[in-house]
């Protein structure tokens, strides 16, 4: 929560920093809201990975190019990522389990370039629905595991892991053969949104960012061969300034 307000504390100071709008047809977004973030891949269903529900932000440029067409771009904030709730079995000795939960976070900078069509104008109500691409910079991720021991069926103890995950550009590998970065720094997808204005003032969006691209330098445990796809479905609320009289 408090990475989540330092980030939307700089998006704000985007805003401000933008005021000289006043005199173009260009108007400045603020908005702040909530998503649904998750991951889809072969046989993901099966993997124990679950959604987690995160917060978002963003201040972003509306540019008209027309009365019905505008491009949308700017500073998004979006907490990624999934939990894993599963339970494993011991292959030595079947009267033993474990119960493995993780919560995966991964914080992204995005800057998203989509291309609205106005759907609907009445004197007090603008929509739009968009589409386009979506260009995100992992600041940091994290993962937090934890493992519940069961002797036939009797809970025998606990232990718990937190770790931070290597980023960088490319993979490379240590003397050992290791690798030296678990996830990649860049990371782009497809962005679709619908996107609903009130008295020119206030925002309603709704949008999807859809992952091309496995995010993970190597194969995330318990996934096999499969590659894993970051989904971000999300709804946010705002102010636009100044009135968006397109």
């Amino acid at each position: 929560m408090r990475r989540f307000l330092k980030y939307s504390l700089l998006f704000f100071a985007f805003f401000s920093a933008l005021q000289d709008v006043r005199a173009q047809r260009i108007v400045v977004t603020a908005e702040m809201g909530t998503g649904l973030a998750y991951v889809t891949g072969k046989n993901w269903r099966s993997s124990g990975y679950t959604p987690r529900i995160t917060g978002n932000a963003s201040a972003s440029l509306l540019v008209p190019f027309s009365s019905k067409l505008i491009l949308e771009t700017g500073l998004e904030y979006a907490q990624k990522g999934f939990k894993t709730n599963m339970h494993i079995a011991d292959a030595d000795d079947p009267e033993r389990s474990i119960h493995y939960t993780a919560t995966t976070k991964r914080n992204y900078l995005n800057i998203p370039l989509v291309v609205s069509f106005r759907v609907w104008h009445a004197p007090k109500h603008q929509m739009f629905i968009g589409g386009g691409m979506n260009f995100g910079f992992l600041m940091n991720a994290s993962t937090e595991e934890t493992f519940d021991y069961y002797h036939r069926n009797v809970f025998t103890g606990t232990s718990s892991v937190y770790y931070s995950a290597r980023i960088g550009l490319v993979q490379s590998y240590d003397k050992n053969g290791y690798d030296k970065i678990d996830m990649y720094l860049f990371d782009a997808g497809l962005k679709l949104q619908l996107r609903y204005v009130y008295k020119e003032r206030y925002t309603i969006r709704l949008f999807h960012q859809l992952g091309i691209a496995d995010p993970a330098a190597n194969t995330l445990d318990g996934a096999g061969n499969s590659k894993l796809k970051q989904q971000y479905t999300g709804i946010s609320v705002g102010v636009v300034f100044p009135r968006f009289k397109n």
